[in-house]
């Protein structure tokens, strides 16, 4: 039940999602949250979290409440990392990696978006070290993804 769909090029995430919904319910509205958390009205046994960039969109649905991230390594500036804990910063300085530094901004990203707060809650308000539940990363050609959930969730391409 729980899937992670990744798409390449042009997507409308919001139209597949309603097209999956519709095997469940005729209503398939989408609202927010007072935090500005999509879910469906009608649905309420039915996660989502979409993530995308760069000519990828990732999207995870299932029956569990769920974050979703994704990034494409480039060149960044290191001092962002003064935001992050010293034990991510650290993780990342040690390698001097554009690949960690994506890796700990997608666990981050997928945690608070599965906690409904987004990065406004701020980049240093968990340490992805150490939280529940666990985040897990994965790689889809040149692309990072993270995906936090209570429950596994599996790949479809």
């Amino acid at each position: 039940m729980n899937r992670i769909f990744i798409f390449k090029g042009e997507c409308d995430p919001y139209a597949f999602l309603r097209k999956t919904a519709a095997e469940k319910c005729n209503n398939t509205e989408i609202v927010r949250a007072e935090n500005g958390k999509p879910y469906f009205k009608h649905l309420p046994n039915l996660y989502f979290n979409i993530s995308h960039t760069d000519g990828l969109t990732v999207i995870a649905v299932g029956d569990s409440e769920v974050g979703i991230d994704v990034e494409k390594p480039r060149k960044f500036d290191f001092r962002i990392t003064r935001r992050f804990l010293k034990s991510e910063a650290d993780y990342i300085t040690a390698a001097d990696s554009e690949k960690r530094f994506f890796e700990i901004w997608t666990k981050k990203e997928a945690f608070l978006k599965y906690k409904g707060t987004g990065i406004t809650a701020g980049l240093d308000s968990v340490n992805v070290f150490d939280c529940y539940p666990n985040i897990k990363t994965f790689y889809f050609e040149d692309y990072i993804i993270s995906v936090c959930s209570e429950k596994d969730y599996e790949i479809e391409k």
